[in-house]
């Protein structure tokens, strides 16, 4: 697990064989996102690239698409799966959830 923090970024333990490893990590009010990514992922880019690939990126399905395709275009040679859990709620998030909310009712 990665969490992203405002600034910097804080790895667990990662594996790199098919070994299960459990970590935990903080996650507060600085905490932008959490990338939940397999050896696929990890083993074809640094916790850091994977972050300033996606962090411009709202939208968590998008994310994880683009760091899976990134995965594949660098030729990962493992499983690739991931999952980006966003953790702030962006202002333009907000409005969104705000009209739907609106339209539904």
């Amino acid at each position: 697990m990665l969490a992203c923090h405002a600034g910097n970024t804080a790895n667990s333990m990662q594996s790199r064989g098919s070994e299960i490893l459990v970590g935990a990590e903080r996650v507060d009010s600085d905490t932008e996102f959490l990338i939940l990514g397999s050896t696929g992922i990890w083993e074809v880019m640094e916790a850091q690239e994977a972050v300033n690939l996606i962090r411009h990126l709202e939208d968590p399905q998008e994310a994880a698409e683009l760091l899976a395709k990134e995965a594949i275009t660098r030729f990962c040679r493992s499983h690739i799966s991931c999952l980006i859990i966003r953790c702030k709620i962006t202002t333009r998030l907000r409005k969104q959830a705000q009209l739907k909310v609106w339209f539904d009712n």
